[in-house]
């Protein structure tokens, strides 16, 4: 049963256009004249966790671990936002989480993003950064996580990594994930009419920049059409109300095809990333994931 702080979110969300707004608004994100927003740590995480700051190239990469007791998980950590955003606070609570409940050192990487970038370029940078991550911190093995468009990107960087025989990561954990920026399943029409806070209209724009020169089903930009079959265990988290969810729901049909295990968590009536929300759901998947995690 969908909880009482969840209804009041979903109210707000509908009552404020939220849905209107992000069809409107992607499309223009081409004629934006200043930095896409992109938070580093706050400043009192400075004070809680280890941070270092790392340069790439162009772009950085954090690693946020446990300031005073050794690494126990290792977490490659893609963040979300349509191609076109960058690290948003949400994403420094949630991880923050993580490594005091797991003792996680987590990699966070600072890709290029869209519509300066593509998925040739962004694809490289990740790739990049996972080597980095490996090469610096010596995990034993890495779960790579992600949220939303970063959800496709982590299932992506798997299948380039294990397609180039280099080792993977040995577990991928998804966050109401974008997994086919074609949005071409028939289903959701239906559900773009029911998600109050994504639409078909603001992603469109977002997977062409993406996709850019490559087309909207190559494997390089659309997870979907890569081969599933070189994936590792999956979770994936999902809600009801979110326009994702029929693409989620086909992918999981398509792993369990192909021998590939997956924890499929479609939680009903929740909004996409209601993971980052202050809902009582979001409390839930959080100690479902730190439960996976200690138990890997």
């Amino acid at each position: 049963m969908q909880s009482i702080s969840s209804k009041i979110v979903e109210f707000i969300v509908r009552y404020t256009g939220v849905k209107k707004r992000n069809n409107a608004l992607l499309p223009k994100r081409s004629e934006r004249t200043t930095p896409p927003p992109n938070y580093p740590p706050p400043k009192k995480f400075y004070q809680e966790y280890a941070i270092e700051e790392h340069a790439l190239g162009e772009n950085k990469i954090w690693l946020l671990g446990p300031r005073t007791r050794p690494a126990k998980t290792w977490i490659f950590y893609i963040h979300g936002g349509a191609f076109v955003d960058g690290v948003m606070p949400a994403h420094w609570q949630f991880l923050g989480r993580l490594v005091k409940d797991v003792d996680a050192l987590i990699a966070i990487p600072d890709y290029p993003l869209t519509p300066k970038a593509n998925a040739q370029q962004t694809m490289k940078a990740l790739i990049d950064g996972y080597h980095f991550f490996q090469q610096h911190s010596h995990p034993q093995t890495v779960i790579c996580m992600g949220d939303s468009s970063g959800g496709g990107m982590s299932v992506v960087l798997s299948q380039q990594l294990t397609g180039h025989q280099q080792k993977g990561p040995s577990q991928l954990i998804l966050l109401s994930p974008w997994l086919d920026i074609s949005l071409k399943n028939p289903a959701i029409e239906a559900a773009d009419r029911i998600d109050p806070m994504l639409g078909l209209a603001g992603l469109k724009s977002t997977a062409g920049w993406y996709s850019k020169d490559l087309g909207l089903e190559h494997p390089l930009a659309n997870p979907m059409h890569g081969n599933l079959g070189s994936l590792p265990p999956v979770t994936l988290f999902i809600g009801s109300h979110d326009l994702l969810q029929p693409d989620c729901e086909l992918f999981r049909d398509k792993l369990l095809a192909a021998g590939v295990e997956i924890d499929y968590r479609n939680f009903d009536k929740m909004l996409h990333i209601w993971m980052f929300l202050p809902v009582k759901e979001a409390k839930q998947v959080h100690q479902e994931i730190a439960a996976k995690l200690r138990s890997l």
